[in-house]
């Protein structure tokens, strides 16, 4: 006999999915065990958040930022200091390398900014139009128009 995934859920054998559209606590029922999982501690992903704040020229004891939590809800937050913090080695290891490739890593970022500078530069000269030549026209000559009394005179219209 299998064990239901959920206490609620039903043993029985008839699970069809027309048996679940007519119920229609059915899918509440999967939002509840969706939820209920994702409060389970040994069931759901824990989201942990190192941030190593600058050191300042007076302390060389970084601060740091600790968020623990899980998806979609608040973390627990707390400040500490990186002396106080038993890193695992592998982490350790990673900071030591990140470390060691810091100065490498700032000429790859100039050297992007300065590719993307070129192309930005591109881009507007491709979009600056050229300026119009002036036209070598002859001036305007002003136009003569009859006086007003006349105009309505031509427009008139004559029902006789």
């Amino acid at each position: 006999m299998s064990k239901p995934a959920h206490p609620r859920q039903s043993l029985s054998s008839n699970n069809s999915p027309a048996d679940k559209n007519s119920n229609p606590d059915s899918h509440s029922l999967e939002e509840n065990t969706t939820a209920d999982e994702s409060y389970n501690f040994q069931k759901t992903r824990i989201i942990i958040h190192l941030e190593l704040l600058p050191s300042s020229e007076d302390n060389q004891n970084r601060l740091v930022n600790i968020g623990v939590g899980i998806k979609n809800d608040p973390p627990l937050l707390a400040t500490t200091t990186l002396s106080s913090l038993n890193l695992p080695p592998v982490i350790q290891q990673m900071l030591e390398e990140l470390q060691s490739q810091m100065p490498e890593r700032a000429v790859a970022a100039s050297e992007r900014k300065m590719w993307r500078q070129k192309q930005e530069d591109g881009q507007r000269q491709r979009t600056v139009k050229p300026t119009p030549k002036p036209c070598k026209l002859p001036p305007a000559q002003p136009i003569h128009l009859p006086d007003s009394q006349s105009l309505e005179a031509q427009h008139q219209l004559t029902l006789f």
